[in-house]
């Protein structure tokens, strides 16, 4: 089933999504990719940049996504501007965004990239560039339910305001280590309390739950899309299941009920998505 329409106004010209978070392994690049393929099933104009040093984004979506290398640390010093220069990618991009009035969907990598990118962005006075297009931009900050990743959120959040002060900001709650909220009495009910909780308050969130275990992995290793896979009907098209089963080698009830399984998620993850962007998506898919 497609994802229903947001209600968003359209008024924009443009949009930006970025999910940032300082940690690897949290779901930003996963809901980057749930978006991409969102766009692509309802039909709007998209781009990609993978600010990261991984090339598996643009592999995943050759000619769409574009990767963003930071320049080392021996390069900077001889050039001062050689990180601006490397920005220039995605200056670029959001030019695109203006003139065609598209979508771009930027996953932030961990470790100095999040900072990195709120640096240049603060310093080209990128926010007052968007209004004054009318680009709306979107920042996503992913969490899991670890202590550790919940007390980051609070400064990661303040960053974000004190860099791109017009910027949209919706706390991601990515179920993949356990649901939200956090097991009471724990470290993380702790954080979640004192520092998650305020924040729910003053931001809209979004609730990601967790892949079934299993159900994914036989697919990633042959490098394909969420949509490749979710988008298939093997309950109902014989060809469908024979896909599949050449993929991974498997029976067909094993193939079959792992598909299930993860095309549930799917369908519930770009059902949250489907909230994120600041323009109306158009039903370009058909009801499973």
């Amino acid at each position: 089933m497609a994802p229903k329409e947001s209600k968003a106004s359209n008024a924009q010209a443009g949009e930006i999504i970025a999910a940032f978070g300082r940690k690897s392994a949290i779901g930003k690049s996963t809901l980057i990719r749930c978006s991409a393929d969102l766009c692509d099933l309802t039909g709007r104009p998209w781009s990609g940049i993978s600010v990261d040093r991984s090339e598996r984004m643009p592999r995943l979506y050759p000619g769409r996504i574009e990767q963003l290398n930071l320049p080392l640390e021996s390069d900077s010093r001889h050039d001062p501007y050689a990180q601006t220069r490397a920005f220039g990618i995605l200056d670029a991009a959001i030019d695109t965004v203006i003139k065609q009035k598209s979508t771009l969907l930027v996953d932030v990598g961990s470790g100095e990239y999040p900072q990195a990118v709120l640096d240049h962005m603060a310093r080209a006075r990128i926010d007052s560039h968007l209004v004054r297009h009318g680009v709306s931009f979107t920042a996503l900050v992913v969490t899991t339910s670890d202590a550790m990743v919940l007390s980051d959120v609070p400064l990661l959040v303040e960053a974000i305001q004190g860099a791109i002060p017009n910027a949209r900001i919706i706390i991601a709650l990515n179920g993949k280590l356990r649901a939200f909220p956090p097991i009471a009495g724990t470290d993380a009910d702790k954080v979640w309390k004192a520092s998650i909780q305020p924040l729910l308050a003053r931001f809209p969130s979004i609730t990601i739950p967790a892949i079934a275990p299993g159900s994914w992995e036989p697919f990633e290793e042959r490098g394909l899309r969420f949509s490749e896979v979710g988008l298939l009907n093997p309950g109902e098209i014989e060809a469908d299941e024979h896909t599949l089963m050449s993929w991974t080698g498997e029976s067909r009830g094993l193939v079959v009920t792992r598909h299930g399984e993860f095309s549930e998620w799917l369908h519930d993850a770009w059902a949250a998505l489907a909230t994120v962007f600041a323009q109306p998506l158009q039903d370009g898919g058909k009801d499973e």
